[in-house]
């Protein structure tokens, strides 16, 4: 659990979130701490699992059932290396009859900006406390970049001429690099960022700042229950839903996984269910037409 290594853009060791998973790990150690390995039983586990998402969060809200699944992942990794240096003979995990980390249980986010949301959202950057949030809305809805990859982008990262970003792989999740594109709007935003700030290296300057600003805006838009990263769903269902094939907004957003893509960032937008509800009324109106029209049917018996 120590923090990466990289070799230029590449990880040659450590872990990049070693902060989260000693957090988790301190979670682990504060229940099984005392014990030896070999006392580790399937009950035990189910115990912790049980204790943890009965526990309440620092903030004092429920803890989520995936932030205990992440918990148990590092505990499962655990017990896999103990097993294979020979420390055990077995991980509980291996022996559970039924999963102990349950994937489908953990609550799905589809929340999605709509437009009015983004206009009343924007509308809030308007106020000059928070006016460096407005180009970074921009970039997270247009681009779909996760917000880390938009904190460290650079203006090295910036390619005015073909209106392109380089997503570097050392700022991404999976460690891979992309292109992005430029939208007009987008390219608005970046040339005046550039003409106010054309020696700071960092192109959104935006560190501590940003989450407080973010929760105030949001909170005079009165947008319920958005979270940043719904910027980045927001883009990928605009996407799809304007037709782009989902193997190419995958490589927009950088998923290596379409499973993700689908389950997670595919949400169902009010546009999408009525021109659902559109489509099915033009497919039984085309029904009932031929229907009436058809050469061996009977009138006397069309209802």
């Amino acid at each position: 659990m120590k923090p990466a290594e990289y070799r230029g853009d590449r990880k040659i060791g450590g872990l990049r979130s070693s902060r989260t998973v000693k957090y988790r790990v301190t979670a682990l150690v504060d229940h099984f701490g005392k014990m030896k390995l070999r006392t580790i039983t399937l009950g035990e586990i189910e115990r912790f699992k049980a204790k943890r998402l009965n526990t309440k969060t620092k903030s004092g809200k429920e803890r989520s059932i995936a932030a205990v699944n992440r918990e148990l992942e590092v505990l499962r990794a655990m017990l896999r290396y103990a097993r294979n240096e020979g420390w055990i003979e077995f991980s509980p995990f291996e022996r559970a009859s039924t999963p102990l980390i349950s994937k489908a249980d953990e609550a799905k986010r589809d929340r999605i900006l709509s437009h009015d949301e983004e206009r009343l959202l924007l509308a809030t950057c308007d106020n000059p406390v928070r006016q460096h949030l407005r180009p970074l809305i921009i970039a997270a809805v247009d681009t779909g970049m996760r917000k880390g990859e938009l904190l460290s982008l650079t203006w090295k990262d910036i390619d005015f001429v073909s209106r392109t970003i380089n997503v570097r792989a050392l700022t991404t999740k999976t460690l891979t690099s992309r292109i992005v594109p430029i939208s007009d709007r987008l390219f608005t935003e970046l040339t005046r960022l550039y003409e106010r700030f054309p020696d700071r290296s960092l192109v959104f300057g935006i560190t501590t700042k940003f989450q407080h600003s973010w929760e105030t805006a949001c909170r005079i838009a009165s947008l319920d229950d958005m979270h940043f990263h719904d910027l980045r769903a927001t883009f990928c269902t605009r996407l799809i839903e304007a037709g782009m094939p989902i193997e190419q907004v995958a490589k927009l957003s950088g998923h290596t996984q379409l499973s993700t893509l689908y389950s997670h960032y595919l949400g169902t937008t009010n546009q999408a269910i009525q021109r659902a509800t559109d489509i099915l009324n033009q497919i039984h109106s085309r029904s009932s037409n031929d229907i009436l029209s058809g050469d061996d049917c009977d009138r006397n018996f069309v209802n």
